[in-house]
């Protein structure tokens, strides 16, 4: 989830013009947050996934096509909505493959 949140906030940055100095490599992004295995922790993951979604939508909302078009940020775009579901299946199966994912009834 760390991983995905990076390239949203870090897209989302750029949409809106602001300078990115968080630069890191692609295994770095995956450790942003510290690796405990506990519900508080786990919860701020998620809150924070979810707030980097939902700046990016709002970054988005505000982008006209000339700024796509001038900055190449549809091919951006497309890449970080392919490597959101690519990453998303690796949890999936993950999650079924240790039976933490609902079975379907």
């Amino acid at each position: 989830m760390n991983h995905l949140t990076y390239y949203k906030e870090r897209l989302t940055a750029q949409l809106e013009g602001r300078e990115w100095t968080q630069t890191l490599d692609g295994n770095d992004t995956f450790y942003l947050t510290e690796q405990i295995n506990e519900d508080k922790e786990w919860k701020a993951v998620v809150k924070r996934v979810e707030s980097s979604q939902r700046h990016l939508r709002e970054a988005l909302s505000k982008t006209t096509s000339e700024m796509l078009e001038e900055n190449s940020l549809e091919e951006k775009l497309l890449d970080i909505m392919l490597h959101d579901a690519y990453h998303t299946g690796q949890i999936i199966q993950l999650r079924k493959m240790q039976g933490s994912w609902p079975s379907q009834r």
